[in-house]
């Protein structure tokens, strides 16, 4: 069973603590995996995983609440961006001086199997960072921030859905060949 993003917030809202109990079953159910994949892959355990989430939830209930939500994006992209948050400042905390190494799925593109090994993130981050404003927007808002292409067909003023999927291929095709270009990269 979907709920909208609207029945969400008007539930939690509306302070209906059954309605509310279902949200957070609902809220759990959909997007814990998601969270728990990142945490593990970021030096988490399972425990990590359970506490940094439950922390996120307060944490949108809430911005809710107070009104903060301003619908900008999906709830289920601020509620991994407050995970997300959460995790690595309580990473900074715990070791300070580990470099932390954020890996992120690029498993839909045929080409970016380099990308996968996390040593090489920030590389590619830095590549991202050189390329035009609008390709490394584009980029980032999908695979960082898990915008969907109506998000970004939106937020670009691209024409459709399509056009928006047309601009990431062609900004993940230039990405790649910067990649190749790169004398320093390390050839797997």
């Amino acid at each position: 069973m979907e709920i909208q993003d609207s029945k969400i917030i008007a539930i939690i809202t509306s302070g209906d603590s059954k309605q509310m109990d279902k949200v957070f079953a609902y809220l759990y159910e959909k997007h814990y995996l998601k969270a728990t994949g990142f945490i593990l892959s970021n030096n988490g355990t399972e425990e990590d995983a359970a506490d940094v989430f439950q922390d996120a939830i307060v944490v949108l209930y809430e911005q809710i609440k107070k009104g903060r939500f301003k619908g900008n994006s999906t709830l289920k992209t601020y509620l991994f961006s407050i995970v997300r948050y959460q995790w690595l400042n309580k990473l900074k905390s715990k070791k300070p001086s580990t470099p932390i190494e954020e890996k992120y799925d690029f498993a839909d593109e045929a080409d970016t199997q380099e990308l996968k090994k996390s040593e090489d993130i920030k590389r590619v981050l830095a590549i991202i960072d050189r390329m035009d404003d609008t390709c490394s927007n584009v980029l980032k808002s999908y695979y960082l921030k898990g915008h969907r292409m109506q998000e970004i067909q939106e937020q670009f003023n691209l024409g459709s859905e399509q056009a928006a999927k047309n601009k990431k291929y062609r900004c993940m095709k230039k990405l790649m060949e910067l990649i190749k270009k790169e004398s320093t990269w390390k050839k797997v």
